[in-house]
Parts: structure tokens; sequence; C-alpha cells
């Protein structure tokens, strides 16, 4: 499988990298920002401690890895990689969030494939993840490979 992933046309000035530990208040109000608008009746702000905890331990841990990008300070997509619990597939793909005002720009393919270069790197050879209630997510993913391996809960995809 070959991965292209560039910036897309008329967001060349937004950086594209790997995190930092600076990142982790701005990945997790991108997550609040996102999961306000998927679910607005879940108290998404409740939970924020929760998430930036999470985030803290999870910098620590070797096979995790987040891929974010950035439209000068305000980060606009992230994605993280970390090994998988299921049994067939070495690679996990999760939080892959887009902010509202930068979608249908390409930013949740270029941060996907950003995290598959780093499985493959990293020697994963297949990667899962639950699929997402957003329908037009679901057809990206579709569109990248994935296919529905478990009662259309779970997408995988092998390189």
């Amino acid at each position: 499988m070959t991965i292209a992933a560039a910036i897309p046309r008329g967001l060349e000035k937004l950086v594209d990298r790997g995190w930092l530990r600076n990142d982790i208040r701005r990945i997790t109000e991108l997550i609040i920002r996102c999961g306000e608008e998927y679910n607005p009746s879940y108290n998404w702000r409740r939970s924020e401690a929760w998430y930036r905890k999470w985030l803290s331990e999870t910098f620590t841990d070797r096979w995790h890895y987040f891929h974010v990008v950035r439209s000068g300070r305000v980060l606009v997509a992230a994605a993280a990689v970390a090994r998988s619990k299921l049994e067939n597939y070495d690679g996990h793909i999760h939080s892959v969030f887009v902010d509202p005002e930068f979608r249908r720009r390409g930013l949740g393919r270029l941060i996907t494939e950003r995290v598959l270069q780093h499985a493959r790197a990293a020697g994963m050879r297949s990667v899962e993840m639950e699929i997402t209630i957003n329908p037009i997510a679901r057809e990206l993913y579709r569109d990248m490979g994935f296919v529905v391996v478990q009662a259309d809960d779970v997408m995988a995809l092998s390189f």
C-alpha cells in the first residue's frame, strides 16, 4: 500500500508533525470541540481533566504515537496509533479528530495517513479502528482500503 500524504491544496501553511507534550491541552480542547458536535447531550467539559491525565500518561507510552496538524496556535486535527488489544491486528488507530471548521478539506485523510506511516515504520502489518458514527468518516476509511471486520463495529487495514 502506498501512502501519499500531502498537505491539502490551499492549506499549505499548516504545520504537520508528531505531537509534543505541550500539545496535550490543545488535543484535549479538540476532542471536546468535536465531541460536543457529535454528542451534545454528553458533558464533555466534565471529562476534560480525565482526557488531560490520559494524554499525559499516553505521552510516555512508547507504543503510542499522536500526529497533529496546526494552523497557527490552533490544533485543527489529531490522530493516534497504538498497539492493538485485538488478537489479529498489530495496531489500533484512535482519537481521529478534525476541527469542524477545517473539515471536508482532506485533513482526515492526511492525519490518518500520517499515523499509518508511523504504524508501518514501527513494523505493524495491520491496524484496526472502531467505526465512527460519522458517515463521511466511514466512507473516507473505506476509500482508504479499510474493511469492516467485526459486526459493523471494527474496520481494519493490512499493508
